[in-house]
């Protein structure tokens, strides 16, 4: 098989078998699939003669004259040609020229007529932002409609595709066409040029959507999601980061000094220094160090000082290292304060021996004193594009309780378990983990992640199993077209590019280009995703996987390559 395609012999039961969530035809003779990220697939035969060529002719002549699209439904699946979100016509309603925010506004297709949403038990992760839902809710809303950078206009990030999708949470910004300041965060089917690093994610104006009111019953508010990130990352100067800036309009909300986040000329090492420019003069800086400080841009300062000039400053400097501590708060670097005004400065760190206590040792600073008056935190340079929640819910007199979360209406479908893995030598000996992240470091070495450049290598990955309820996950390897498949196995290792191995008492073992099939033990389906650093570039689920060269891993698209990325992981057992 020349293409990095999967398909599973032909059979009656199944047309065909390509990754979901990838945009792909897998051809056998006169068979085409085409495959959506949210629509599912159609086998192409399952028209017949006269209504492929029925549909070729409505394709044609409608997307050519009247720009709108022709839809060819079967079941629950559908085969859309959706209008270019550039030449579909608008529609206005609401508020007057002039008094709401610039967003595009795009016809609905025939049969939007729902004005309900369906609330599904799926996980949704964004790897921007690093939060996750549960449950998600399907609405109806209008193909093509665009995604804004944040809750108002702006950079377009992206474009829905499908008629009915799913979306997490919303926000309230700008008001817009639909006469309201309602948006709902979620993820496209395309991203724009420049923000393919977002995955499309990005906010959608009420006006897109039908729901007879905003916000929609049980869809939450997006606490703590971030606009999405700026399109490019400059290669020169210091930028604040939007986690971080999120810090700094809490610092200001609550009335204490803002005493920076880019370092002044008096900083030439540490969070506060961008990455390119420590690289040129301190390539040894522990701020560089590890696979949590590859910078989301090198041009981030990773790092804020917040005046102790507020009367719960104290209060609030021992909340967060309890925060740290137990957990509650991630993606911390370091912090440097003090619990009183008497000048007795101390320092935390997440590679201190013990990790964040609740006294932190004596810190002497370099040049002078000065960190009782402002607490410094800083976070993993592959972090700073999250909202880490150092001040939230806090105010000058101390922590406001928060209010009671909503419940969301009960659903008939359980939650989706996650699956975590450890990583081991021969014999299941010198055992890291778990995790729900692993990459491969070269042959022979699958790692999960730590605060090391590195991380945690052995030779074997496996031993996975469900989260919580511990039910064992096994993985198969074999050869394109599923065939040749081993055994299912509990320990998969790669012993070169295209080469992932299976234990069968043989020097060896059994070993095929692909691995995955993986099932719990008690039948559920297990699909896995692929991302980069800081779970980024996060793709759908797959059940195939081959092992590239160097760091690198793919999964099927259609291409001769495949889609690649670093780690794989973030399995569900469904």
């Amino acid at each position: 098989m020349k293409n990095a395609e999967w398909s599973r012999p032909p059979s009656a039961a199944s047309d065909s078998y390509v990754a979901d969530g990838v945009a792909s035809a897998a051809r056998d003779g006169n068979r085409v699939a085409i495959v959506t990220r949210r629509r599912g697939v159609l086998p192409w035969r399952s028209y017949g003669r006269g209504g492929r060529l029925r549909f070729f002719v409505c394709a044609l002549v409608l997307s050519v004259l009247v720009g709108v699209g022709c839809t060819a439904e079967l079941g629950d699946t559908t085969f859309l040609q959706e209008p270019d979100p550039a030449t579909s016509s608008t529609r206005q309603s609401g508020a007057a020229a002039g008094q709401s925010a610039a967003v595009d506004v795009v016809s609905y297709g025939a049969g939007l007529s729902s004005s309900d949403c369906e609330q599904q038990s799926e996980h949704e992760s964004d790897p921007n932002t690093h939060k996750s839902w549960e449950p998600v809710f399907y609405c109806h809303n209008a193909a093509g409609a665009p995604l804004y950078a944040q809750p108002s206009n702006g950079p377009v990030v992206g474009w829905m595709d499908t008629r009915k999708s799913w979306f997490v949470c919303y926000a309230r910004g700008a008001r817009h066409a639909g006469n309201n300041d309602v948006w709902y965060y979620t993820q496209g089917d395309r991203a724009a040029a420049g923000y393919t690093a977002r995955n499309a994610w990005g906010y959608m104006p009420a006006v897109h959507l039908t729901t007879k009111v905003d916000p929609y019953p049980g869809i939450p508010a997006c606490n703590g999601v971030l606009p999405v990130a700026q399109a490019t990352c400059p290669s020169s100067g210091c930028v604040e980061p939007l986690g971080l800036k999120a810090e700094k309009a809490r610092t200001n909300d609550i009335g204490a000094t803002f005493e920076g986040i880019c370092g002044d000329s008096n900083h030439d090492y540490g969070y506060h220094v961008p990455a390119h420019v420590l690289r040129q003069t301190k390539p040894d800086d522990g701020s560089l160090q590890g696979t949590v400080n590859e910078p989301v841009c090198a041009a981030h300062a990773a790092a804020i000082d917040i005046g102790m000039n507020w009367p719960a400053s104290r209060q609030w400097l021992k909340w967060l290292i309890g925060e740290i501590r137990a957990g509650r708060i991630t993606g911390v670097a370091e912090v440097i304060g003090s619990y009183s005004d008497d000048k007795h400065v101390m320092y935390w760190s997440s590679t201190a021996t013990p990790k964040w206590p609740d006294v932190g040792r004596d810190y002497y600073e370099r040049g002078g004193e000065g960190h009782y008056s402002w607490s410094h935190v800083a976070v993993f340079r592959s972090t700073t594009d999250r909202d880490h929640g150092l001040l939230r819910g806090w105010s000058r007199a101390g922590l406001v309780p928060p209010s009671p979360p909503s419940r969301p209406a009960p659903s008939s479908q359980p939650r989706v378990p996650e699956v975590e893995c450890f990583v081991f030598d021969d014999g299941f000996q010198r055992m890291e983990g778990p995790s729900d992240a692993v990459y491969f470091a070269g042959p022979g070495e699958a790692c999960i992640g730590d605060e090391s450049t590195k991380g945690k290598c052995r030779k074997w990955f496996g031993r996975c199993r469900t989260k919580g309820e511990h039910v064992p996950v096994h993985f198969e390897t074999f050869e394109d077209g599923h065939n040749s498949p081993s055994a299912a196995n509990d320990a998969v290792y790669v012993r070169a590019a295209g080469s992932a191995c299976v234990a069968d008492g043989s020097r060896a073992g059994t070993c095929h280009k692909w691995f995955g099939e993986a099932k719990a033990a008690d039948g559920r389906q297990v699909t896995c995703k692929l991302f980069d650093n800081s779970y980024d570039h996060m793709t759908a689920g797959t059940q195939a996987i081959y092992y590239r060269a160097g760091s690198s891993i793919c999964l099927p698209d259609g291409t001769p390559q495949g889609t690649c990325r670093k780690w794989f992981g973030r399995c569900e057992a469904r």
